[in-house]
């Protein structure tokens, strides 16, 4: 929910079963290209689109844009939005971290996995802008992660010498673990696993 009217009225398009024709046209709309031929064709029949309608096609890609991120809802409003995530799960867990470091003050993770984008929305037009954006930035995450899922070739074996070889020297380079120290001088890696949660405050 945006807030924002999104309908075709009545006095641009006034016969009720070709508006109800038009509804099921839109939700049918699978692109940005059938939005924009869909939406001059109804500029060439009825004239001007009226901001109803322009809102109403800008939320049918909105809608669009968060089933392909993963988004199960968006609610906005004058002071920014808050997205929840399908299942709170994401597919791109370390892009979302690094668009949340990059978008510092403005967006964060709640604990309840919740992302908030904090904006000052004053008018319509600026919320359905925002909105998009936002939902354009977490598709591109999402595909990114799909596109780096696919397996790496396998090391020739001039790769296996020259890792090997680098081993070694890595090996020979380590300095021994301090006196009185147990076990391993240097910490595990840890993997991390899921979403990392802010504070509210």
């Amino acid at each position: 929910t945006i807030g924002t009217p999104v309908l075709i009225p009545e006095d641009y398009v006034t016969d009720l079963s070709v508006r109800l024709g038009l509804y099921r046209r839109i939700a049918a709309l699978a692109d940005r290209r059938e939005s924009e031929a869909f939406a001059a064709e109804l500029i060439d029949r009825f004239g001007k689109l009226p901001a109803e309608v322009e809102n109403l096609l800008q939320i049918i890609a909105i809608k669009r844009a968060c089933k392909a991120a993963g988004v199960e809802k968006v609610e906005a409003g004058p002071k920014g939005a808050v997205v929840t995530l399908r299942g709170n799960r994401f597919a791109n867990p370390a892009g979302l971290v690094e668009l949340i470091q990059q978008q510092a003050g403005r967006l964060r993770l709640r604990p309840d996995q919740k992302l908030v984008y904090l904006r000052n929305w004053d008018d319509e037009a600026a919320r359905v802008k925002g909105v998009t954006g936002l939902m354009q930035a977490l598709v591109k995450l999402a595909r990114a992660a799909a596109a780096g899922a696919a397996p790496l070739p396998p090391p020739t074996p001039e790769l296996r010498k020259s890792q090997a070889g680098r081993r070694r020297a890595r090996a020979a380079a380590t300095p021994a673990p301090r006196a009185g120290c147990t076990g391993s001088a240097y910490p595990r890696r840890v993997a991390l696993r899921g979403f990392m949660a802010w504070p509210t405050s």
